[in-house]
């Protein structure tokens, strides 16, 4: 190796040398670094955690012991944390060496709590100047004291100019004595009152220098808990106990109590507040001269039992307890109240009153009854089917009846009617037509009839004379409680009115001796009775039975005319009932005969005829001239089980003047009449006998005239084969 080979390796080496002493002091640095970095997270974790703990001890402190402290310090296994509380943030704090941990939370503990205002028991007695009945309280999750010391800002509406002159809590020194306006400052100086433990303080008053009756106060109450300091306000409504007072009358009624309409019920009282008002007095203002003698709430004793005139004062002490309601049982009267309103003022014992107007009655009653005689009906000497109804929101009242009429019975007698007691009120005598039958004096029991409001109809039972009063109008007359009248004028439907006979499908039977196939039918929605029987024919037979769904009602042996007691025949209401047969001695045919059926109330559904005439109608609707022909007349049979026989004519014509004769008479192309002469007008034609089957139509071609019949006015009397005949009204073709 030379010397300048050798000189390079030296160098190299302490290159090499300088190098790796550089990465060593490099490695060391960083070793001692990066222990400082996990030195310091350390630090901080522990910060941290100290805090979170902290925060956890603060609030347990906060939340069970109700810590009202403004900050403290406690240590964790030597670490300190520091807790600060305003504002209503809590922050807590924390430190290792020179790593800190700061958390801020809202504060969960408010302190404005910690004083509890009971207003359930205040009371303002008379004269209405002391605010009492007020406890004070320090709230369970408070546990540092709360020291009142000032009531500035309390105030009242209205607020007249009064002044407040004291307030005391327990037995303390007066709070504050002075005499400041509502707003004014009421600072209790050095004898602020201090509330250490769980007891109720009563605050023994607040006094004005005058009284400060029916107002409504903010009270505001400034205490200190711990180092800050709060308010409490609450409002105390201090209503007059007749504000507080509701006497609900939706459901008044009168009662019957002792023969008469004599107890008020159906009424509630009530107190809204939250404090006990007391009832004094009450004032009962009614009509008549009866005196009010008891009066019972609650169902205990009666508050009055005496003897009050209208509009006396009586003493009626009664306690109505907070937030509660009582049954008022009754105020009963002496006598009659029957159509009676009452004005009721009640007093209390702070000297407030509230009035009443109780209109139990309607002031137009007559306007309110509705009397319903649609199925008004005789049976025997009663009217009956009538009902009366109170159809207004307000209770009505009956005293009378009068009843006026003209003809038949000589005197009402009596009257049977309902009312809301359920059962028939029955009032007799004997009264003319147009005397009144006063229910209040006719009787031993006086007393009149009483209508609900949605009462529903009631029934008229009867109306009763001393003779059937079918076929009269009767004008009913309802006197009513408040002295007005209702009035109705009708004519009772007789049971002949509601007997309908249909004779159409009726036939000559069992060798012609027996009319059989007649129908009565009941179109009334009450009950009828046939009861006696006085037919009429020609010829000599006699009748001899009735037979009436398969039963004889009646046997023997009569001429035309006589009158026979059937048994009787009850139609229940729309009923039906087929006459099997009237039978006679002999045979009947082309015989007339007339039914008269002789109803339960004596009235007579008469001249439902056998007869050809019967079944035969005429039509001249469609009747015109055509020349001297007098065509478009059409006859109808409308029996459906027998055909029916014409034999002769008559046509009468106006003006007679210039004469003219029937020459031709032709019916649905059949010549029943030809004669080149012919007959004048009015003169009888014997034409052929033309039959008309059962429920046939037949078209009369013509009328031929031998002149001109333009102008005249025609009637056409059809007789048939038994010689009953049928005419047609007058007519004029064009």
């Amino acid at each position: 190796m030379t010397r300048d080979e050798h000189g390079v390796t030296v160098i190299a080496a302490l290159l090499a040398v300088l190098l790796m002493g550089a990465m060593g002091a490099g490695l060391a640095y960083f070793t001692a670094s990066n222990q400082q970095t996990r030195v310091q997270q350390v630090t901080r974790d522990q910060a941290y955690y100290s805090n979170v703990a902290g925060m956890e001890f603060a609030l347990g402190q906060i939340l069970t012991g109700g810590s009202g402290s403004a900050s403290f310090t406690r240590k964790f296994a030597g670490e300190t944390f520091t807790v600060t509380r305003a504002g209503g943030t809590m922050t807590i704090q924390s430190g290792k060496l020179n790593a800190v941990s700061s958390h801020s939370i809202n504060d969960p503990f408010d302190a404005s709590v910690c004083l509890v205002v009971n207003t359930g028991a205040v009371a303002l007695s008379a004269p209405y100047t002391q605010l009492t009945g007020i406890t004070l309280s320090r709230d369970a999750s408070c546990t540092q004291a709360v020291v009142i010391n000032s009531m500035t800002g309390t105030s009242w509406t209205p607020d007249n100019g009064e002044n407040l002159t004291g307030i005391q809590i327990a037995s303390n020194p007066v709070e504050f004595s002075g005499s400041e306006e509502g707003g004014g400052t009421f600072d209790f100086g050095a004898n602020d009152y201090t509330i250490d433990d769980g007891n109720q303080h009563n605050l023994t008053y607040l006094q004005w220098d005058t009284s400060v009756f029916n107002h409504n106060f903010q009270l505001v109450f400034n205490y200190t808990y711990g180092t800050s300091t709060y308010s409490k306000s609450v409002t105390v409504n201090m209503q007059s106990m007749a504000n507080c007072f509701t006497w609900t009358t939706t459901s008044a009624v009168m009662t019957y109590t002792t023969n008469a309409w004599r107890d008020l019920t159906g009424t509630t009282v009530s107190n809204s507040c939250t404090t006990d008002i007391n009832l004094t007095n009450m004032t009962v203002t009614w009509g008549p001269s009866n005196n009010l003698t008891n009066v019972q709430m609650n169902g205990g004793a009666e508050e009055f039992t005496g003897s009050a005139g209208s509009g006396t004062q009586i003493a009626a002490a009664n306690t109505i307890t907070a937030s509660s309601s009582q049954t008022v049982n009754y105020l009963r009267f002496d006598g009659e109240m029957l159509g009676q309103n009452h004005t009721v003022i009640y007093t209390f014992s702070d000297g407030s009153t509230k009035s009443y107007d109780l209109n139990v009655f309607n002031s137009s009653q007559n306007n309110c009854l509705t009397i319903n005689t649609g199925s008004a009906a005789i049976s025997g000497n009663d009217v009956t089917g009538v009902t009366v109804q109170n159809t207004c929101a307000a209770d009505v009242g009956i005293t009378g009846v009068t009843l006026t009429w003209s003809g038949g019975p000589t005197l009402f007698t009596g009257i049977s009617i309902n009312d809301i007691r359920g059962s028939a009120n029955v009032y007799s005598g004997s009264f003319a037509s147009g005397v009144l039958l006063d229910f209040e004096t006719v009787n031993s029991v006086a007393s009149g009839n009483y209508y609900t409001d949605g009462s529903g109809a009631k029934n008229v039972n009867y109306l009763r004379f001393n003779s059937s009063p079918a076929g009269v109008s009767l004008t009913l007359t309802f006197t009513m409680s408040d002295g007005t009248a209702k009035v109705v004028t009708f004519t009772p439907n007789s049971q002949a009115n509601c007997m309908t006979v249909q004779m159409l499908a009726t036939i000559l039977g069992n060798g012609n001796v027996q009319i059989q196939g007649i129908t009565l039918t009941n179109t009334c929605a009450y009950q009828i009775t046939w009861a006696q029987t006085q037919n009429t024919w020609t010829g000599t037979r006699n009748m001899t039975r009735i037979r009436v769904s398969g039963n004889d009602i009646w046997t023997g042996s009569v001429a035309s005319g006589t009158l026979v007691n059937n048994n009787d025949v009850v139609f229940n209401a729309s009923q039906t009932v087929t006459v099997d047969y009237f039978r006679w001695s002999g045979g009947m045919t082309n015989q007339q005969v007339y039914f008269s059926y002789i109803m339960g109330d004596g009235s007579t559904v008469s001249s439902a005829e056998f007869t050809e005439k019967y079944c035969l109608v005429p039509n001249t609707a469609g009747a015109n001239i055509s020349g001297n022909d007098l065509q478009g007349v059409t006859v109808q049979n409308q029996c459906t089980a027998r055909s029916i026989t014409w034999d002769r004519t008559t046509l009468t014509c106006v003006p007679s003047a210039p004469t003219v004769n029937t020459t031709q008479i032709v019916v649905n192309g059949t010549t029943i009449y030809n004669n080149v002469t012919g007959v004048a007008c009015g003169t009888q034609i014997n034409n052929t006998d033309y039959a008309i089957p059962a429920s046939t139509t037949r078209t009369i071609n013509r009328f031929r005239f031998n002149g001109a019949i333009t102008g005249r006015a025609f009637t056409i009397a059809f007789r048939m084969l038994d010689v009953s005949t049928d005419t047609t009204p007058s007519f004029s073709p064009p």
